[in-house]
């Protein structure tokens, strides 16, 4: 990963939390990726976390991946949570090492998180939309997509949004990707 001050740091972790908020009332889309057809929870960690250049170019993590990519920087909980911070909630365990994360979140300030929250895989397939309604057949698939997606993140109030930290149980992790890189001993000395 690249090395960047810790001057740096604090700009990119400001542009990442303002940036975030920006996404405001996208749409939660299974899977989505872009501002235009939506977010799933990574997805929206992976656009602030490329836009603020964190992460690379095209890069694209599921929250276990963003969750693994971060683990040498976890921070206590509530002590060590600053905004930047990223929550990841954990399935078949208590830690990162016996758990598998399955949602991430980021921390706006020390008690308030945002995240693409509420979704779910679709419901409704294009092909059950083209069957009911088979005047669709002649608009494009990605079109009809994308109608399914926005009525059901409506229909479920799935849209990246602010909470409180607390609203959802844990267990969980906190990382702080804007933490800087740790200096070795040996490094400090030249070498």
């Amino acid at each position: 990963m690249k090395e960047f001050t810790p001057i740096m740091l604090h700009e990119m972790r400001a542009e990442f939390v303002s940036y975030l908020e920006r996404l405001l009332l996208t749409p939660y889309t299974w899977g989505g990726d872009d501002p235009e057809q939506g977010f799933d929870c990574s997805g929206v960690m992976n656009e602030a976390l490329q836009a603020v250049g964190l992460t690379g170019h095209k890069s694209d993590y599921t929250a276990d991946g963003l969750m693994r990519l971060f683990l040498g920087k976890v921070v206590a909980a509530p002590d060590g949570i600053k905004a930047g911070c990223l929550v990841f909630y954990l399935k078949g365990g208590k830690d990162a090492g016996h758990a598998v994360a399955v949602h991430v979140e980021a921390f706006v300030n020390g008690w308030q998180i945002i995240g693409a929250i509420g979704g779910d895989r679709p419901g409704t397939t294009v092909e059950e939309i083209r069957a009911t309604y088979p005047r669709m057949a002649d608009f494009p698939r990605f079109i009809v997509q994308k109608w399914i997606d926005e009525w059901e993140a409506a229909r479920r109030g799935a849209f990246v949004k602010k909470r409180p930290f607390g609203y959802r149980p844990g267990p969980f992790v906190v990382v702080d990707p804007f933490m800087p890189a740790r200096v070795e001993a040996g490094e400090q000395n030249g070498g």
